[in-house]
C-alpha cells in the first residue's frame, strides 16, 4: 500500500557515488529543501574506477511522487489518484525533478534511478526527450511490479528489464478508449 510520504517523518532516502563533490551535495539537498522535502542525502554509492564515471543518483520514493511535488507541491495523493494526476501532467514534475538533478550535478552525464517500492526502478537522464516523460504516463503500471524500466531513444519507447528475461521487451502501454 503506497503511504502518504507527507505526513512521514522519515527524510527520502538518496544516494550519491560516495566521490561526489561535497558541493553538489549540497546542491541537491537544497534542490529537495525548496520543494519542500527533507531528504538526506548520502554519498554512499562505492564504484571502482580509474575513469570518470557519469553522476549517479538514486532516490527511494513512489515516482508519482516526486513527480507530483516537483509539479507543483501535491503530493498527498495516493493510489490511483496519484496515477491519474501524473498522467494529467504531472509527468511535467518529474521531467523538471530530472532537470534540476542535472543542473546540480553540474550538467555532466549521469542518471536518476527512481527505486519505487511498488514498480520498477525507473532510469532517468536530462537528456532525455520530453516525449520520454509523456509516454512513461503512458504505461500499465499495474503490468510494471519489478525490474527496470529505460529508455530506447532508437525506439522512441521505455523498455522493460525483468529478473530472468532474456532481453528487455517493451513496456505496456494502458489501453486507449475504444480498444
Amino acid at each position: 500500500m503506497e503511504q502518504e510520504r507527507d505526513s512521514l517523518t522519515d527524510p527520502l532516502d538518496v544516494v550519491v557515488e560516495r566521490e561526489a563533490p561535497p558541493e553538489e551535495i549540497q546542491a541537491l539537498e537544497e534542490l529537495f529543501r525548496g520543494a519542500g522535502v527533507r531528504a538526506e542525502v548520502r554519498a554512499a554509492y562505492v564504484r571502482l574506477s580509474a575513469l570518470d564515471l557519469p553522476y549517479a543518483v538514486y532516490v527511494l520514493a513512489p515516482l508519482t511522487w516526486i513527480a507530483l511535488k516537483f509539479f507543483g507541491g501535491a503530493a498527498g495523493a495516493a493510489g490511483t489518484d496519484a496515477w491519474e494526476a501524473f498522467r494529467d501532467g504531472g509527468w511535467l514534475g518529474l521531467q523538471r525533478f530530472v532537470q534540476e538533478v542535472g543542473r546540480a550535478r553540474g550538467e555532466r552525464d549521469g542518471s536518476v534511478v527512481i527505486r519505487d517500492p511498488e514498480g520498477p526502478d525507473v532510469v532517468l537522464s536530462d537528456r532525455l526527450p520530453e516525449e520520454a516523460f509523456r509516454v512513461l504516463a503512458e504505461l500499465d503500471w499495474r503490468e510494471l511490479t519489478n525490474g527496470q524500466l529505460f529508455w530506447n531513444q532508437e525506439k522512441g519507447d521505455w523498455h522493460h528489464a525483468t529478473p530472468g528475461a532474456r532481453r528487455p521487451q517493451s513496456a505496456p502501454k494502458l489501453p486507449r478508449l475504444g480498444q
